[in-house]
């Protein structure tokens, strides 16, 4: 897990999927480097709570993280968690509505969340949306002049293909960010980018068919796992999906 965590060029925190094949032998299936902050029901503070690491914590920790890599040139000593004081957070997400899907919803129970986490660490807090203007988050960005904005952007326009261009626009800005950078959520949102990444740097990951794609050579008959291509986690993946397939490929 490390090992892809690092390949992938992950940073701050988040969650990798492994899983053993037929032999034993653990498997890389999937990088959430942007992982679900809902001590309700995400994976990330589950997994911190089991290792004694409380919400507050886990949150003070991914700010830490982030100023340390800002102010030490992306190189930070290892398990630096004091840094510089912080005074204001911005915390960026995707902008939903009432008739957005239940999971994208769920950003707003994240932000609220994060927000009371970081209110009682002692940081002030503002919240951007952010969307297809580019523009208009360029000036309130830079009028905002927070010390470090926490990213919890899932989607823009509803598409996880386009998160990067978010955190590419703080790379222009020079506004130290938490999560993964620019290069790790383009690499990541595409799932087989990913796995012919990891293969190149020796780590397991099962072979893999993209239905849409044409190939000389279908799936052979058996169990398949399968994702969207851009989107986080399986959203989307239902029996209708699986159906819709014909049959060729088996959740």
């Amino acid at each position: 897990a490390l090992r892809a965590w690092r390949a992938l060029g992950c940073r701050d925190g988040g969650r990798l999927d492994i899983r053993l094949d037929a032999a034993g032998t653990p498997n890389f299936i999937e990088a959430n480097p942007l992982a679900g902050l809902n001590p309700g029901h995400s994976d990330l503070p589950f997994i911190c709570r089991f290792k004694g690491i409380s919400f507050d914590e886990l949150i003070r920790r991914i700010v830490a993280s982030a100023l340390a890599l800002h102010t030490a040139g992306h190189q930070p000593a290892r398990d630096v968690f004091e840094v510089k004081p912080v005074n204001k957070v911005l915390i960026i997400h995707n902008d939903v509505s009432d008739e957005s899907p239940a999971d994208a919803r769920d950003i707003l129970d994240q932000i609220r969340y994060v927000t009371e986490a970081l209110h009682a660490e002692g940081y002030q807090t503002s919240l951007l949306a952010i969307d297809l203007n580019l523009d208009a988050a360029k000036r309130r960005l830079q009028a905002e002049k927070a010390d470090v904005v926490f990213n919890l952007v899932e989607a823009i326009d509803d598409s996880g293909q386009l998160v990067p261009i978010a955190t590419a626009l703080l790379d222009h800005l020079c506004i130290p960010y938490t999560g993964a950078c620019t290069e790790a959520l383009i690499l990541t949102s595409n799932k087989i980018l990913t796995k012919q990444w990891l293969r190149l740097h020796d780590i397991a990951t099962p072979d893999w068919w993209d239905p849409d794609t044409p190939s000389p050579v279908a799936p052979a008959p058996g169990r398949w796992i399968t994702k969207p291509l851009y989107e986080d986690a399986s959203i989307g993946m239902d029996d209708g999906y699986r159906q819709a397939l014909s049959g060729t490929v088996a959740a």
